[in-house]
């Protein structure tokens, strides 16, 4: 058995490969050396006798003794882990073979690692390694305890280590830990000469580096019994002594020349620190604080990256209660700077260490509140997810579970409640709670979260508290820990303000949230709300800030009353429609029974509305009276009045009110009229939807120019700008002007009444001013531009809130749109988009709205698949329709516009052709009824069987484009477009073939009145038009249309002839480069002549596959290609 193999894959990369090679090298000999120690037994204690250094000659199998020579050899050699590998094999030799000593190895070790002057550098480094591995392999091997180990032996592996050490800077650090083994080694032997030997020729010169420091660690724990003074010259003799803590940062920060990887001495300390107890040493915090801290962390940055390293060490070993300690100031000012910048040496290496804080966090939920509160408190920043460009707080909460969340809140809460233990200083306090209500909201927000209802009611609670309530004394026995306690200091306005804010954010969370009540009797969480509200009201120790009136309760008990007969129809119904219609209600009115403590007057009316539109919709099941069906007739529709309340709702800049428009609008598309349809589009047109602003902005009065003193007061003039409420400056010059005179009148006239009425004398007037009076002018004409900043200003915001409104309205179209394709009444969208997007063309302030607006009408109206196809589509208006939007399109001077048109009527199109489908065989009804639905991209290349449309329709579109066609190709002047034809042409050939005879009664080239001059752009585009309808024609068309085809050749022969006839012919025209003069130009450009030639090519193709073997009727295109050939 050949052990070769073994010693190449000693040296493997892969460590698996070594560790498998090593296990069979060795069991291979060890079989080699029984087999030859069995063959000697007879002389075997007469070799063990031979002292001389050719014993192991005799001791050895030939295999074994190659075995340990190669291995030694191998160890200086640095091919890939060599080293590691032959090391490894070396030490598991060793310890087989019981009768070898040290002096045997050390002898065949220092002659394969024998140095000499004139060797390289790199040539004495491998030696120098192969010394230190040999050495590592005797002791580990465990042949020191052997009983012929003698104290030569001993200290010639010591002084080869020591020479290690000192004889490159490199090998210091390994050269010390073999040391270290070595002692460790020899004090199980108990050899004490040994052991001061080395204590005494290591520390001779006392403890001045980062080695001498690990080993006086690990001499003094392993033979406490030497007399250590003698060697250590410091405040205390234990190493480790607190004392010693300015002695200890000097040499540990010396520790950082072994970057990136960090110096052994460390792991020893913490070891220490971890699993001693002794008195008076060093803490692990004060080490942390002094020697990490304010001396790593205030260094360079191999210094601070060798403290982070540290960190990611020590903090996994750390119990919750101690984790604080090692966030200290330093730390956390070089954490945040490196996170920031990402620029810095050191930011990936920040970056790994936040993953590894998220790592710990979601091991442990206490761990990862104590790291949330470290990274945002004293020494950290509130903000640190912000100023660090991370989302590690966010990522952090995300780990915990639902009693983590629980503690978290806790905590939150107690920051929020007891600021007088944090800061006095009124902003700090307003800063950190404004920072806790944002954290708590954030819970609410983050979906990564897992939340339950007790979470969402204690967060709502606790915003409602603060935000609408002052807890007036405190009370241990209080039903919510909201309640137990007072703020300290008192919440300020400010805060209140933000809670009250936060509430309806967390408010309007709710309504896109899951149940949160696991009961089989699912209650939405903003009842639950409505019910803590109502709880809060019954306690004894809070006051409301606000006190509902009697009108207010009287409002809330109607719509608590409401919700009580909803739960009751809710249980007895099971109609899906009707119960999201029933829930949207029930969501409105608890909402409305909840913002009524935010905004009572609106709530009070809305909720009036809003249950009238309730019985009304749902009347109770009794017998009406004549008088009151009379009555509900003449009374305004229910679902326009619940639209009329939706759009009040979205003037406001709520979140809130906008998602439960949302909410609702979709539970009741359904059931939209004709005049709720025109009520929403109507409040799209500018001059609509700034009255219904005015009208509803009872809050935003524009009455902030009134002076405490009266002196000055500035009126919101009106603004009759019809362009979306665009003022411009200069429109109104002249107004402002009188306005401004007015106002300098005003304060001349208080200086002096008899001199202030003629402006004219202005600098008389105020040359008469002393000082004072001219400072006091100046305040006052300061004032007076600083108020009319703020009018211009408010005029801006009002510009910016129509402009918010419009977007969403849109929503509100687009989900009807998504939810009601197939109503009817979505095609009452088509014209009051399209004149809005031809509205909003070009405004360069609507930009945005008008590409929302154009996307919701080209992107989700246009592309809907299942469009109205029922008995309440009326053809005749669809053709109204059609006839509507081509008009708009020849008013039209934009070609985007007219394009658009253009797609808006083919989809009109598709609705008139889905709905007059004949339904003569009922087998092929229900296919035809399922291509219909993509009739709009069906075309005569396609090959399965198109539906059977009616054709008096087919027809009617036919004769529609035919007149439109040519209009097109005899007008001097249209805004119609080639797009327009060539959509109707592909989508729905059948048309088109209808009036195909138009299309080539319009190829032959035909002057205009009183002129010679042809229309060349509309010429090319008609046989652009007929080479298109051409290509639309498949296998069965050819078949339906040959008939046809075969019609038209002769004409679209005769036609060619006059166009190349016309190509030769020549009209005068005037130069306008050149005055008076004239030049000569063909009535055919050759560019057009090539666009012609080329469709004519086209379709001459297509005919002649068409007629097969039959040459009667052919396209020959020989003359007009000759001509487009040849050079002019």
């Amino acid at each position: 058995m050949s052990t070769l193999q073994y010693f190449w894959d000693l040296a493997s990369i892969n460590t698996e490969a070594r560790n498998k090679a090593a296990v069979s090298l060795i069991k291979a000999l060890y079989q080699f050396q029984e087999q030859y120690q069995e063959d000697n037994k007879d002389n075997w204690d007469e070799y063990l006798k031979d002292t001389s250094v050719e014993r192991l000659e005799t001791l050895c199998s030939p295999d074994v003794l190659y075995a340990l020579k190669r291995l030694i050899r191998g160890l200086p050699s640095s091919r890939d882990s060599a080293r590691q590998g032959f090391s490894v094999a070396l030490t598991e030799l060793l310890s087989m073979l019981s009768f070898i000593t040290i002096s045997d190895v050390l002898a065949l070790l220092e002659k394969a690692t024998e140095t000499s002057n004139g060797m390289k550098a790199q040539e004495e480094k491998e030696m120098l390694f192969g010394k230190l591995f040999g050495v590592a392999s005797i002791i580990q091997s465990g042949i020191i305890e052997h009983p012929n180990t003698t104290e030569e032996e001993l200290k010639k592996m010591f002084e080869y280590l020591l020479m290690c050490s000192n004889k490159k800077s490199y090998l210091k650090e390994s050269s010390f830990k073999i040391i270290i083994l070595l002692f460790s080694q020899i004090k199980k032997i108990n050899n004490k000469n040994i052991l001061n030997h080395i204590i005494e020729e290591i520390l001779k010169d006392g403890v001045n580096t980062p080695e001498e420091l690990a080993f006086t660690i690990k001499a003094q724990e392993l033979y406490p019994k030497y007399d250590y003074s003698k060697v250590i010259n410091w405040k205390h003799t234990n190493i480790l002594h607190s004392s010693n803590s300015s002695k200890l940062c000097t040499i540990l920060k010396e520790s950082s020349y072994t970057h990136p990887h960090i110096h052994f001495v460390w792991n020893i300390i913490f070891d220490k620190l971890f699993n001693s107890n002794e008195k008076d040493m060093i803490t692990l915090q004060d080490l942390w604080l002094t020697v990490v801290d304010e001396c790593l962390f205030n260094s360079t940055y191999e210094r601070k990256y060798l403290g982070f390293s540290l960190f990611k060490i020590i903090l996994p070993k750390l119990s919750t209660e101690k984790i604080p300690f090692i966030f200290a100031p330093n730390f956390m000012r070089s954490l945040i700077n490196n996170l920031s910048i990402n620029k810095t040496y050191l930011h990936k290496l920040a970056l790994q260490l936040i993953q590894d804080l998220i790592k710990i966090a979601s091991e442990d939920s206490t761990v990862a509140i104590a790291l949330i509160a470290q990274l945002t408190g004293k020494h950290g920043n509130q903000n640190f997810d912000k100023i660090t460009k991370t989302k590690t707080i966010d990522s952090i909460i995300a780990t915990l579970n639902i009693d983590g969340i629980k503690s978290y809140i806790d905590y939150l809460r107690n920051i929020f409640l007891d600021q007088d233990s944090f800061e006095s200083d009124t902003k700090k306090v307003e800063a950190h709670r404004t920072w806790v209500v944002d954290q708590l909201v954030s819970i609410i927000k983050n979906q990564k979260i897992p939340k339950n209802d007790e979470i969402y009611l204690s967060i709502f609670e606790f915003l409602f508290v603060n935000g609408f309530c002052v807890v007036e004394k405190e009370s241990k026995k209080a039903f919510s820990e909201n309640l137990k306690v007072l703020p300290k200091p008192e919440d300020s306005e400010k805060i209140q303000e933000l809670c009250r804010s936060r509430f309806l954010t967390v408010l309007g969370e709710s309504l896109n949230s899951p149940s949160l009540n696991t009961s089989e009797e699912i209650v939405a969480p903003s009842t639950q709300f409505l019910q803590i509200i109502d709880k809060l009201s019954t306690a004894k120790n809070i006051k409301f800030l606000v006190e509902l009136d009697k009108e207010a309760k009287a409002a809330k008990a109607n719509a608590k009353n409401t919700l009580n007969t909803i739960s009751k129809k809710l249980s007895a119904t099971t109609d899906k429609e009707e119960i999201m219609q029933l829930k949207a209600f029930e969501s409105l009115l608890v909402h409305l029974a909840i913002l009524i403590h935010s905004d009572t007057e609106e709530a009070i009316a809305n909720i009036d509305d809003i249950v009238n539109c309730y019985i009304r919709i749902f009347p109770a099941e009794t017998k009406k009276s004549k008088k009151n069906a009379k009555v509900e007739e003449e009374e305004a529709n229910p679902i326009e009045v619940l639209v009329d309340v939706l759009l009040s709702f979205l003037l406001k800049p709520s979140l809130l009110l906008r998602n439960l428009t949302e909410k609702v609008f979709k539970a009741f598309c359904g059931k939209l009229t004709k005049n709720a349809i025109t009520l929403i589009i109507n409040v799209l047109n500018p001059e609509e939807s700034a009255n219904i602003i005015e009208e509803n902005d009872d809050e935003d009065n524009m009455d902030v120019d009134k002076e405490e003193d009266g002196d000055i007061i500035m009126e919101d003039g009106d603004d009759d700008d019809d362009d979306d409420l665009d003022i411009e400056d200069d429109d109104n010059d002249e107004e402002v002007d009188e306005e401004l005179r007015r106002k300098i009148q005003a304060v001349l006239q208080k200086k002096d009444p008899n001199n202030a009425d003629n402006l004219d004398e202005e600098e008389e007037e105020l040359s008469d001013l002393n000082d004072d009076e001219m400072l006091d002018f100046d305040e006052k004409l300061a004032e007076i531009f600083k108020q009319r900043k703020i009018i211009k200003n408010s005029r801006r915001d009002s510009k910016q809130q129509i402009l918010h409104f419009k977007f969403k309205v849109l929503e509100m179209l687009d989900i009807f749109i998504k939810k009601q394709s197939t109503n009817v009444l979505v095609l009452e969208l088509v014209m009051p988009l399209l004149h809005l997007v031809k509205q909003l063309y070009g405004s360069h302030d609507q930009q945005q709205l008008y590409e929302r607006v154009q996307s919701l009408l080209k992107n989700r109206l246009l592309k809907i698949k299942d469009y109205p196809k029922n008995d309440d589509v009326n053809t005749k208006e669809l053709f109204e329709l059609l006839e509507e939007v081509n008009k708009f399109a020849e008013k039209c001077n934009e070609p985007e516009l007219c394009n658009l048109a253009g797609e808006v009527s083919i989809f009109i199109v598709k609705v008139i052709l889905g709905n007059n489908i004949k339904k003569e065989k009922e087998s092929n009804s229900k296919k035809s009824s399922k291509k219909s639905d993509s009739s709009d991209s069906s075309s005569s290349s396609n090959n399965n069987t198109l539906p059977n449309y009616d054709e008096k329709v087919i027809k009617k579109l036919s004769k529609f484009y035919g007149e439109l066609l040519e209009k097109f190709m005899t007008k001097n002047h249209t805004n119609l477009r080639p797009g327009q034809f060539t959509m109707i042409i592909q989508r729905y050939p059948m048309v088109a073939w209808e009036f195909v005879d138009i299309i080539v009664e319009y190829l032959s080239p035909k002057p205009l009145p009183n002129s010679n001059a042809i229309k060349v752009f509309q010429l090319s585009q008609a046989y652009r038009f007929l080479e298109i309808l051409f290509n639309t024609l498949s296998k069965q068309d050819e078949e339906k249309y040959l008939k046809k085809v075969k019609s038209i050749i002769p004409k679209i022969n005769a036609a060619q002839a006059e166009v190349c006839e016309a190509y030769q012919q020549t009209i005068q025209v005037k130069d306008d480069k050149k005055d008076n003069s004239e030049r000569k130009i063909t009535k055919i450009s050759q560019q057009r002549l090539k666009d012609i030639s080329k469709s004519l090519n086209n379709i001459s193709k297509k005919v002649k596959k068409m007629m097969k073997d039959d040459t009667t009727f052919v396209i020959d295109t020989t003359e007009i290609n000759s001509l487009r050939s040849a050079k002019k």
